[in-house]
């Protein structure tokens, strides 16, 4: 029978792991103000036990709340400012998810940095944590990131729709100090479905870049405010392919009949792709206004 030191070791280790949980959990709920480090424990199952206390009591409010007060006036602080200055990107991702689960506003600048930095594990964990902090601060970083970005700003742009406050992203698509990013704001305007930004994102079909128009379009399409039809209709004759196919699957989205008659000549458009996307938008459309099937005539 095994009963050496390491045995020993492990069970101590696993009895101050227990300790520091059930701390945390007094925590949450209120019973106590803060948890002491445990002597017997590395950074590394400190920050485990955190950031599963952190997932436990983001749902709630209050426990949120009682948690983060709890971290923000002992060691547990120090620690993840700490683990923010690591270079290894596996030992500063806890301590983002951390900062983002409770809310800490006061990491945005540090996150602000790992949202544009080089490495994608520790650019999406920030970049998710800013997303859950929200408010313009938040926002404000995302935008500089997706300016920054190395790769697709597809997860930036889907954080920034979850952190803009009310407002935000419609001052922005107006604002010239965001004109190299109008695109991604139109993408993130679009995911938030409000029908406050129509008007902004109008202006972008009429003023904006080949990608802008075609962002645009996407947005107007999700959000399905039959008002922009005229504009998305013109558009299905853009010199770019591109945005032809978008404004004809934006229409398709909108769901309004009047334009069956609009789509029907783009079935004989040169390009095979917007040809595809224009059936699919008159498929959509007749779908929903009869239960016939689709007649259509035949394209190549």
């Amino acid at each position: 029978m095994n009963s050496g030191p390491g045995l020993i070791g492990g069970a101590r280790k696993a009895l101050a792991r227990n300790r520091f949980r059930w701390r945390l959990e007094a925590v949450i709920a209120g019973s106590a103000t803060a948890a002491p480090l445990e002597p017997g424990l590395e950074p590394d199952d400190l920050l485990a036990a955190l950031l599963e206390a952190a997932v436990s009591a983001s749902s709630e409010m209050g426990a949120r709340l009682r948690l983060l007060n709890g971290v923000a006036s002992g060691p547990l602080r120090d620690l993840l400012y700490q683990r923010f200055g690591e270079d290894e990107p596996a030992r500063r991702v806890p301590a983002m998810q951390i900062a983002g689960l409770l809310g800490m506003g006061e990491c945005i600048p540090l996150l602000a940095r790992a949202a544009a930095g080089t490495d994608a594990t520790v650019r999406e964990a920030a970049a998710r944590a800013l997303g859950r902090i929200g408010g313009a601060g938040a926002a404000d970083a995302l935008v500089r990131a997706i300016r920054w970005r190395r790769e697709s700003a597809v997860r930036l742009t889907l954080e920034l729709a979850r952190a803009a406050p009310v407002l935000y992203l419609e001052r922005a698509l107006l604002d010239l100090e965001f004109a190299p990013v109008r695109g991604w704001l139109a993408l993130a305007a679009g995911l938030r479905r409000r029908p406050s930004a129509v008007a902004s994102l109008v202006h972008v079909l009429a003023t904006g870049s080949r990608f802008e128009r075609i962002a645009a379009c996407r947005a107007l399409g999700w959000i399905g405010d039959p008002s922009v039809l005229p504009a998305i209709g013109y558009l299905l004759k853009d010199p770019g392919w591109q945005v032809r196919w978008a404004a004809a699957r934006a229409l398709g989205q909108i769901g309004e009949p009047g334009c069956l008659a609009e789509l029907e000549e783009n079935l004989q458009d040169r390009n095979l792709k917007v040809r595809v996307g224009t059936a699919g938008a008159i498929a959509r459309l007749t779908q929903a206004t009869t239960s016939e099937p689709l007649q259509v005539a035949a394209w190549r």
